[in-house]
């Protein structure tokens, strides 16, 4: 059983000058790929409350457990390994007692709150430490299993009686800590992308291009990467992210990015307008974009990667159209460039078998969209 010694103050209440420094990071690395994970699935779960950069360890989480708080700390190494994670060397003291791995991760065990531990590795571990890779309440986590009491033993043997402030040793990190392989930083930042994208799909209901989800992302890995700077210290709370203000910072981004400078439709409502279309059409360009956009969020008819190939080949005959129009190798109006396109979008359609088509307002939805997002016009751009 873990021990609880009286006197330990709140995790909220330690200084960070109690656990060590920060170092200067040059430009964003896999801890901050990390740290943006984190933040993703505290959104996309009811448990994190908050995530802290590099402050009492590489990354904190601070968990709602049932009415008190419970306290992660996070380990990220990611370091050119030519084998698998092995005891040896997760318990390999580089300057003496207290400077393995495992022992400066059970130091942090500080504060009066309940407290777990997890490793966030690239690689993966070897046989003797796969019983870690599984959570708690995963049925393969069998600590009764003579594999669980051979790395206890042989944990033991290396790390021998070193003890948190609170006053447990290695067995009891063992029994509450989480090694979290999250594979390459591409591999990592490909999940995040993903889980970005579908936070921002169910939660806010808007559809982000690959291409806007990439800005998004990184904006969000310049967030992290500040929070965890030596320079935020003075001000521990610049290296907090909490829930609610994590999802009013995102959601103001998304915002920015998908209507910059403006709200809704109304840069394709100008650009229709510029194009001397009638009202009428501004009114079903918007409708159609609408209904466009609920199908997209949807995925009613096709996977997402269809949808892509779909739209980039659409995206890409209209800019081929809207080329030939700002090269004036076609002159038209407005108005019969318009026509031009939207006839140009059902021999599209026409060009998919009856199983692969999609409606053509979808189509027409899509090029709309575009349109509001300043990647089609539909007369030549004043200068």
């Amino acid at each position: 059983m873990a021990n609880t010694k009286v006197g330990l103050p709140s995790i909220h209440e330690l200084p960070l000058s109690e656990i060590g420094g920060t170092d200067a990071r040059r430009g964003f690395d896999y801890q901050d790929d990390v740290a943006a994970a984190f933040c993703l699935e505290m959104l996309a779960s009811s448990g994190v409350l908050q995530v802290q950069c590099e402050t009492y360890d590489d990354i904190t989480l601070i968990w709602q457990n049932d009415s008190t708080e419970k306290v992660e700390f996070v380990q990220v190494k990611k370091i050119d390994l030519d084998q698998f994670w092995t005891i040896a060397k997760l318990c390999e003291k580089e300057k003496g007692d207290g400077s393995s791995i495992l022992e400066k991760s059970l130091k942090r065990e500080g504060c009066a709150e309940e407290c777990i531990f997890r490793i966030v590795t690239d690689v993966d571990v070897k046989k003797e430490l796969d019983i870690l890779t599984y959570h708690k309440d995963d049925q393969r986590r069998d600590i009764s299993s003579i594999d669980f009491k051979e790395l206890c033993d042989a944990v033991s043997k290396k790390i021998g009686d070193f003890k948190s402030p609170k006053g447990n040793d290695c067995i009891h990190w063992l029994h509450n800590t989480y090694w979290d392989v999250r594979g390459s930083r591409n591999a990592l930042r490909n999940a995040n992308l993903l889980l970005l994208q579908e936070l921002i799909n169910r939660q806010m209901g808007e559809y982000l291009a690959p291409d806007q989800a990439d800005k998004i992302y990184n904006k969000l890995l310049r967030k992290v990467h500040e929070a965890a700077s030596p320079e935020k210290k003075a001000n521990p709370n610049e290296k907090i992210i909490n829930k609610d203000d994590f999802l009013e910072w995102l959601t103001e981004v998304v915002n920015d990015q998908l209507y910059p400078g403006t709200i809704g439709n109304d840069k394709l409502k100008k650009k229709m307008i510029e194009a001397n279309l009638p009202e009428a059409s501004i009114s079903t360009a918007i409708e159609q974009r609408r209904r466009y956009r609920k199908e997209r969020l949807c995925s009613t008819y096709l996977s997402i990667v269809d949808d892509e190939k779909l739209e980039s080949d659409v995206l890409a005959q209209l800019h081929h159209a809207y080329s030939q129009l700002e090269a004036q190798k076609i002159n038209e109006t407005g108005v019969q460039f318009h026509l031009r396109c939207l006839e140009l979008l059902k021999t599209i359609k026409d060009s998919y078998s009856e199983t692969e088509a999609l409606p053509l307002s979808y189509y027409q939805g899509y090029m709309y969209d575009i349109t509001n997002r300043c990647l089609h016009r539909f007369s030549r751009e004043i200068l």
